[in-house]
């Protein structure tokens, strides 16, 4: 009967304490050995806040691996800055992890933080540290210092192809706060992350981090769609990058949300940090310092707002680098960035106008132009796309090619950007390279016109294959599609290289 007593006594207090939505969670131990092997199965909340205390008591993660095998939801109810501890199920971080955690394309919502100097799924991560193929929806975390969706502060070695949808706030001085990433630390790898959540910070505030220091992989394929409130520097990107004993390193990434900041905003990065002192570190020590933080193949779409806008980087301090960055004209107030210059042998300061981006008008955007350009200078894989005139929505900015946004080609001839290559420019980018040195230059018309001369000369990629044994069906140097090489040929190469220049 006493027992009876109590559980009605503890019904009455939590429905006067108003926690009608969620009955506790109890934690229970997920199938698997958190192996290589066999890793920890985590498929339910009950799994997911297990770990959580598997990782708090003290046990070594390094080795520990663990996967999610299916969407995780911990409260069913929409969670957002209004929620209350009395109404939603708490999340307690996962600290000091630095093991390796695959997400599997799954989603985890539901997580409610507040108060915490760590919020985000993970508090606090160690070096060796992986995380990645997560989404966090419907969720909310408001840190004190550090707060991101997915790591508050990361000192892993990668978080990858990781998206937040969640709200995130901060509420003191010197807080740093990202969507995906709180404080990203030194020697870590960022990549094909994506925020779409709101970001309110009130000092570094970033959509994907709110501090990059040093880092030696650098951060690429990173993208914000989110509202950005910062208090003194917010960016699209991050909001404070350093670079002392390496530089910091964005590259392919995009802003499409609004910024807000009380001092300095910029579409990509709020502050850029460079040391320009001397090394004082091992053999290295008396060295000038001369790496900059580093900015390219990069854009900002949207509309920045603070007492300084810088359309890619707000406040720099000690130079940074950036190349084939754009932006929307009009986004920001600032285009230039003035740096201050000491000159040698006491010959005073100099003040240059740096432009760290090239403005466009949202009809060059929507032309296919920074989209084709951010590919061509990229010397890598191609990562974007556009549709343009495929049949498709068309695209107003570059996307992600990987989510089937078609190739964006330059039409020379037409002088025009397209989904589609003419039949002059398809010959010329398959056909053209007959000296094999993968590039369509001069070289290339000359052997054309030597072929024209005389039908036996075996131009250099006639060669090759002749002296391979083999039959090929292309008629190389054939760019009008008769089928074959003449000075008609060799006319429309040296026009199309013209144009191309």
């Amino acid at each position: 009967m006493k027992k009876l007593i109590l559980t009605a006594a503890a019904i009455f207090f939590t429905l006067a304490a108003g926690v009608t939505a969620e009955a506790a969670i109890t934690p229970k131990e997920p199938s698997g050995s958190g192996t290589w092997r066999s890793p920890y199965n985590i498929s339910s909340a009950e799994n997911l806040y297990w770990f959580a205390q598997y990782c708090a008591s003290g046990n070594d993660t390094t080795n520990l691996y663990a996967q999610l095998t299916d969407d995780i939801v911990v409260n069913n109810k929409q969670v957002n800055a209004n929620s209350t501890a009395n109404d939603v199920e708490v999340w307690t971080p996962i600290v000091d992890y630095a093991g390796k955690f695959y997400g599997k394309n799954h989603t985890i919502s539901g997580l409610y933080v507040r108060g915490s100097e760590y919020a985000g799924l993970f508090g606090t991560t160690k070096s060796t540290a992986y995380i990645n193929e997560l989404t966090i929806d419907n969720s909310f975390f408001e840190g004190t210092r550090y707060t991101g969706a997915v790591v508050a502060y990361n000192e892993g070695r990668n978080v990858v192809n990781c998206v937040n949808k969640a709200e995130l706030r901060s509420y003191s001085n010197g807080a740093y706060t990202g969507g995906i990433v709180g404080y990203q630390a030194a020697e870590t790898y960022l990549s094909g992350c994506f925020n779409y959540g709101d970001i309110y910070g009130t000092e570094y505030t970033g959509g994907i981090a709110g501090a990059m220091v040093p880092m030696d992989e650098g951060a690429y394929n990173l993208g914000n769609y989110g509202t950005i409130c910062g208090g003194k520097y917010a960016g699209g990107i991050v909001g404070y990058m350093e670079c002392t004993f390496a530089n910091t390193e964005l590259k392919h990434c995009f802003n499409l949300g609004n910024i807000y900041a009380s001092e300095y905003a910029g579409g990509i990065a709020g502050y850029s940090y460079n040391y320009t002192g001397t090394s004082s570190a091992g053999g290295s020590a008396g060295m000038a310092w001369f790496i900059l933080n580093y900015i390219g193949n990069s854009f900002n779409y949207g509309q920045i707002s603070a007492a300084h806008t810088y359309p890619i980087a707000g406040h720099i301090e000690g130079g940074l680098r950036t190349e084939y960055c754009y932006y929307l004209k009009g986004t920001a107030d600032e285009d230039f960035y003035t740096e201050t210059v000491i000159l040698p042998n006491g010959g005073g300061v100099q003040e240059n106008k740096v432009e760290l981006g090239i403005p466009l008008t949202a009809d060059e955007f929507a032309s296919g132009k920074v989209t084709y350009i951010l590919n061509e200078s990229g010397n890598d894989s191609y990562l974007w796309g556009q549709n343009i005139d495929n049949g498709k929505t068309p695209d107003l900015y570059p996307c992600s090619w990987y989510d089937g946004h078609d190739t964006v080609y330059y039409n020379v001839l037409e002088d025009k950007y397209s989904n589609t290559l003419n039949a002059y420019e398809t010959a010329f980018r398959y056909n053209g390279d007959v000296t094999m040195d993968e590039s369509i230059d001069m070289l290339d018309v000359v052997q054309v016109l030597k072929k024209t001369e005389s039908s036996d000369y075996l131009m250099p990629i006639e060669a090759f294959f002749a002296e391979k044994n083999e039959q090929v069906d292309t008629v190389y140097g054939d760019m009008d599609g008769d089928n074959a090489v003449t000075d008609k040929d060799a006319e429309i190469m040296l026009h199309i290289i013209m144009l191309s220049k």
